[in-house]
């Protein structure tokens, strides 16, 4: 089913990853009929705050003329997104879908910190401490959003996902990169792009 003329995907990867991986989801965002946008950043280095200012300047600024903006996030990326989007309205924003988001942080960070934190400030971000940047999110959110979970991830736990507000929640039997690799997870995004729903076995939304 194809898109509406005029929107336009942003992807965005996840911790110590790179725009490559998400080329399968990019592909088959695109078989819906969607322009699509592989956004990458450094994620090893420079923290969340620097990530999401330069997250919103590009769709804010570089994105204005499109008619509508949907974004599909991976693990941190989602972090990213959602920081950025509290900084301001965008308004020809569209839906967001986050895979495997580690919206109330995840242990797995809060326990490599000590070890590796100094060298990826990533990490410590994404830890699931009070003070972490993901903890310090609004804990409600407003926007038009799903998640997509996932059910063996071994890096965030699926309770982890949840954010308060979100349009959507749907738990896939799938791992936290696995997600990006499989057709299901892109053909349910592709669904709530479209209506604000993840399809679900026999519905008929």
């Amino acid at each position: 089913m194809a898109a509406d003329d005029g929107e336009v995907v942003v992807v965005v990867h996840g911790f110590a990853s790179i725009r490559l991986w998400m080329l399968p989801l990019c592909w088959r965002l695109r078989s819906h009929g969607y322009r699509v946008i592989n956004w990458g950043y450094p994620s090893l280095r420079r923290n969340m705050a620097a990530h999401a200012a330069r997250f919103y300047e590009y769709i804010s600024k570089s994105l204005v003329h499109e008619r509508r903006i949907h974004i599909v996030a991976h693990s941190m990326g989602a972090i990213v997104v959602r920081a950025a989007l509290s900084e301001g309205a965008v308004a020809n924003l569209g839906r967001i879908v986050l895979l495997a988001p580690p919206n109330r942080g995840t242990p797995a960070a809060r326990l490599a910190a000590p070890l590796f934190g100094r060298l990826f400030r990533g990490i410590a971000d994404l830890s699931d401490r009070a003070d972490s940047a993901a903890c310090r999110l609004p804990a409600e959110c407003s926007l038009d959003l799903g998640v997509l979970a996932a059910r063996f991830d071994l890096l965030v736990p699926v309770s982890h996902t949840h954010v308060a507000g979100e349009s959507d929640h749907l738990v896939l039997n799938a791992s936290h990169n696995s997600l990006l690799l499989s057709p299901a997870p892109a053909r349910l995004a592709a669904t709530f792009l479209k209506s604000g729903r993840f399809e679900r076995c026999g519905s008929k939304r």
